[in-house]
């Protein structure tokens, strides 16, 4: 994704915002973030705990932290003031918590994409990007569904708000083979999850 960074030079401020930046795949992402020319890379999550860790860990004057929630479409705005590009990455991923608790993955999944891209619209972003999963195809859960769901409103968006932001959506829930340890795999995944992104054309 951010390989041709060098040629928008010209612009007064490269700035992106990761939506559940303090999670796994959001911290892999700011690490790799901060190893080019980005000026500013805002986590906007709602773990105070993690935001702490992470702020420690890494220790870069570029990072900044926004305590909130997907689904404060206000608090979104205000954090994605003077922000070019948004990455998606909050959402309810356990299965069994979206089947005993439909409501609120909903809530989360859906009507916080939903608030992303019209926080974005808002605030003059340029682009968004959702992370989806391998999970929206043919989705048998209520996590699947709503994954699938959040994609057409990322991809409508581009209908709903022409030329105030261009989304997009990028797969990256290649799994690994089902006989291999979590602990070996989890590491490999996200690696290939946050290559994936760093190769996808969307600047």
């Amino acid at each position: 994704v951010w390989v041709s960074w060098e040629e928008h030079g010209d612009r007064e401020m490269r700035s992106v915002l990761i939506t559940g930046g303090s999670g796994y795949l959001g911290r892999h992402l700011a690490k790799r973030l901060l190893q080019t020319d980005c000026e500013r890379i805002c986590i906007y999550s709602r773990g105070e705990h993690r935001q702490a860790e992470m702020r420690a860990q890494l220790e870069d004057s570029r990072l900044r932290f926004f305590i909130g929630d997907v689904r404060d479409k206000e608090r979104l705005e205000l954090a994605m003031r003077g922000v070019e590009v948004v990455i998606h990455a909050a959402a309810l991923k356990r299965i069994e918590v979206g089947f005993s608790n439909p409501g609120e993955i909903v809530k989360t999944n859906v009507q916080g994409s939903m608030n992303v891209v019209e926080a974005a619209a808002r605030a003059g972003v340029r682009k968004s990007l959702l992370l989806s999963s391998d999970k929206a195809y043919q989705p048998v859960s209520p996590y699947g569904q709503t994954k699938a769901l959040a994609e057409s409103i990322f991809l409508t968006a581009n209908n709903v708000h022409p030329g105030h932001v261009d989304s997009c959506l990028c797969d990256t829930g290649q799994r690994p083979p089902a006989d291999t340890p979590d602990k070996i795999a989890a590491p490999a995944q996200t690696r290939r999850q946050v290559d994936a992104l760093f190769e996808f054309d969307f600047l």
